[in-house]
């Protein structure tokens, strides 16, 4: 029953548009005029090197004052806006405004070990890249010392991160865990 439809739709469909090419054909009218071309958006980016680079730039940025925040029990945390999006400077602000009351700090700092593009998007103007980030110098401690990073954590872990263009920047939009290892 489909098929017919499709077979009926498809008919109807090379019957007008016949009929209308031999009725353009009897009409004698101006000649057709060259298109103006359509205005495009500016490159992105000139090529996915010069993406993937700016996006590990941005990252390497953010951890160094992501870290920085961590250490200092999530001192200033406003120091993040200008190294990520308004969306998600809330999620990183809740975290880090938490830690005081928490009582724990960052020890150690986390290592962007390598990145690998995903995905440019020229329209939404947003890179995406797979991180390895190095989290083995890195724990939450409490006030006393302590260690509250679960001992099974692994080293390394694969995110997904995101980044927007936002007047002319490139900032984090967001992270999402890929995998345990990387």
């Amino acid at each position: 029953m489909l098929a017919g439809l499709l077979i009926v739709r498809s008919l109807a469909v090379v019957v007008v548009g016949g009929l209308a090419l031999g009725l353009t054909g009897c009409v004698q009218g101006a000649p057709p005029s060259d298109p103006s071309p359509t205005p495009t958006a500016a490159a992105f980016f000139d090529s996915d090197e010069e993406a993937l680079a700016a996006a590990e730039k941005a990252y390497r940025k953010y951890l160094e004052v992501s870290d920085l925040i961590g250490a200092e029990v999530g001192e200033n945390s406003g120091r993040l806006k200008p190294y990520v999006t308004e969306d998600w400077l809330a999620k990183e602000l809740e975290f880090f405004d938490g830690l005081p009351e928490s009582g724990k700090h960052l020890e150690g700092e986390l290592e962007l070990v390598s990145v690998q593009l995903q995905q440019v998007d020229s329209e939404l103007r947003a890179v995406t890249v797979y991180a390895c980030l190095d989290l083995s110098n890195a724990h939450y401690v409490r006030g006393d010392g302590s260690r509250t990073t679960p001992d099974d954590r692994p080293d390394r872990v694969l995110m997904l991160l995101t980044f927007k263009e936002v007047r002319g920047e490139l900032l984090l939009d967001g992270t999402e865990p890929w995998s345990s290892s990387c």
